[in-house]
């Protein structure tokens, strides 16, 4: 991930912005989603990728197309998934391990291993 000119916060400060979420939420659980790439070709797109606000608030700045998992218990990163091709076009990219310090998520997953998290979590309210 490109974080060049973005003034990084501690992990702690989006641990802090999760903590106070889910104190709020009490036993829901939220998904918050990162937001896709732009079309370069409209006129007005002149970033390519910029995650939503309410996603940096609390998970720190990211690629595209990744989701955040609030729960009662822990707070998840779901990535891209890391294919042969997604490699081969893109590169090694960050780290899980580097992604989860920056952001101080409990844990971070590819994404096709979303459906199977979420139905092994107890029975409450996703938002």
């Amino acid at each position: 991930m490109h974080l060049k000119g973005y003034a990084l916060n501690p992990p702690e400060t989006f641990q802090s912005r999760r903590n106070h979420l889910r104190n709020q939420l009490g036993d829901v659980s939220v998904l918050l989603c990162s937001g896709s790439e732009r079309f370069l070709n409209i006129e007005s797109n002149v970033l390519p990728f910029r995650a939503s606000s309410y996603f940096i608030f609390l998970f720190g700045p990211c690629d595209a197309d990744v989701v955040g998992l609030i729960s009662p218990t822990e707070s998840v990163l779901f990535v891209p998934d890391r294919d042969a091709t997604t490699l081969l076009w893109e590169g090694e990219g960050e780290s899980f391990e580097s992604i989860q310090e920056r952001s101080g998520v409990d844990r971070v997953l590819e994404m096709h291993q979303l459906a199977t998290y979420l139905a092994a979590q107890p029975a409450s309210e996703i938002l």
